[in-house]
């Protein structure tokens, strides 16, 4: 689950998953894959209109999220 930013935000929750505790693959996690949908179906709901107009995301909390995609984030906790 995840909000956009601000007081106009928006919030859209996304699950993925198995019921019956497979895998989702190797180093693969929930919130992990879950983040990509998330974004997308934030940025078609701003794009289509649907809502009002985007805010205006940090750009420190944008590049942490495409960080964290990359695998940039997770690589450095597993190096600490």
């Amino acid at each position: 689950m995840g909000s956009t930013y601000g007081p106009a935000g928006i919030t859209i929750a996304v699950r993925i998953g198995f019921d019956d505790d497979r895998s989702l693959g190797a180093g693969e996690t929930g919130a992990r894959v879950a983040l990509p949908v998330f974004k997308e179906i934030a940025l078609r709901v701003y794009a289509e209109k649907l809502v009002g107009p985007a805010p205006q995301f940090p750009a420190a909390m944008e590049q942490s999220i495409d960080n964290y995609l990359e695998g940039s984030v997770v690589k450095a906790i597993a190096q600490r």
